[in-house]
């Protein structure tokens, strides 16, 4: 899912960048600057919000299975840890 979703975001810079190089000036455009700004700062805070949830969860499963030491337990921590991984690739 976040390869998915950072594959989409690469496509959709690439494609900005190659629609945006041209060599008109086009004063008609109908994003504004502080619409760029806040979708860039929305996609930011979506993602260290996922980061964070993730750590949570891992925290837990951690302290779970450092209490209850059980094979369950190890396995929901080692999924906790994978999926932290992932979504905090996505933050740095």
């Amino acid at each position: 899912m976040n390869k998915l979703l950072l594959r989409f975001f690469l496509i959709i810079t690439v494609a900005f960048f190659v629609t945006s190089c041209n060599n008109e000036d086009d004063k008609n455009s109908n994003v504004t600057k502080k619409q760029v700004i806040e979708n860039y700062a929305n996609i930011a805070y979506e993602n260290y919000k996922k980061a964070y949830d993730d750590v949570v969860v891992l925290e837990t499963a951690i302290n779970t299975f450092t209490t209850t030491p059980t094979a369950a337990n190890f396995t929901a921590a080692k999924t906790a840890w994978k999926n932290s991984g992932e979504s905090y690739g996505m933050v740095h």
